[in-house]
């Protein structure tokens, strides 16, 4: 979400959840939304107590009716406030017996389901090689995710290395900035 919000331009909040929060709070956070045009991501939405969602979840479903029939203002909790429709809200979650067991139902028909995976950094790493242009992507992708995989089991297990997409990624860029275009050298030489 957060990645998303950049490659947008959008501001986006990351607020972690915990069972000590209040609707009133989270109310004021969600006006503070709608007014922005900010984005918002409620990471492990699950630990919220139920009684807040369902209160929660009339806040939600207000702004989300405002923006869907493009109204100026809206009325929030106990004022009316201005409307900025490009805000969002997302949600995430351990996984999906959590939604089952503590999310009511008129909170789950709020938001759509997305179920996240782990991702393929072969086939992701393969399909980046081939759009910078290198000729052998899958076997140059299949050698890069070996050796970060064999970083990531045989190197030291402390937090500030990370051998994950992210430096996957990083490391695919500085390929591409480092490789020569096809041709200049050969124009060169026969001069």
């Amino acid at each position: 979400v957060k990645d998303l919000a950049k490659a947008c331009g959008k501001q986006c909040i990351v607020f972690n959840c915990s069972e000590g929060l209040y609707y009133r709070p989270l109310g004021k956070f969600i006006k503070g939304l709608a007014c922005s045009g900010g984005w918002s991501c409620f990471d492990e939405f699950h630990r919220i107590k139920r009684s807040v969602l369902s209160i929660v979840s009339h806040d939600i479903l207000t702004l989300q009716r405002g923006i869907q029939s493009k109204e100026a203002s809206i009325f929030l909790g106990d004022s009316d406030i201005i409307l900025n429709a490009s805000c969002a809200i997302f949600i995430t979650m351990k996984s999906q017996v959590s939604l089952a067991e503590k999310i009511p139902d008129n909170f789950k028909a709020l938001f759509r389901s997305v179920a996240m995976m782990k991702p393929d950094t072969r086939l992701i790493a393969a399909t980046c090689l081939s759009a910078k242009g290198f000729q052998l992507s899958q076997l140059l992708a299949a050698r890069l995710t070996s050796a970060f995989k064999l970083c990531r089991d045989t190197l030291s297990q402390q937090p500030h290395y990370e051998f994950g997409l992210r430096s996957i990624k990083s490391v695919l860029e500085l390929a591409q900035e480092l490789k020569k275009p096809v041709g200049d050298d050969d124009v060169g030489s026969e001069q």
